[in-house]
């Protein structure tokens, strides 16, 4: 048996308007994000280009792309090379030559 439907259904309550934001608070929160965006797009390829620089296979890679960049009539050439392209300071102390000491201790 079919429940009984009546004539008098209960009548939703009406939903507040939504508030509807300005144009320029609009335009002002995209270009925000635009802008966010664009930020971290730039960091992420400042970090991946500071990570490939610091990597063995740079030096090489920078010395290839010399090499073709050259004017003509002038070459460079490299064999075997493998390194980082960016300067690394050393983790110690440089040591000065024992033949330096006895120089300056003249």
């Amino acid at each position: 048996m079919l429940p009984m439907q009546t004539d008098t259904e209960p009548t939703p309550t009406p939903m507040p308007p939504a508030v509807r934001r300005s144009r320029a608070r609009r335009a002002a929160r995209a270009l925000a994000w635009t802008v966010a965006g664009l930020v971290m797009i730039v960091m992420l390829l400042a970090a991946g280009a500071w990570w490939y620089i610091g990597s063995d296979k740079s030096l090489a890679f920078a010395l290839a792309q010399a090499a073709q960049r050259l004017p003509a009539g002038q070459t460079l050439e490299s064999r075997d090379v493998t390194g980082f392209a960016a300067h690394r300071r050393p983790h110690r102390l440089a040591q000065v030559p024992e033949r330096e000491h006895r120089r300056r201790g003249e």
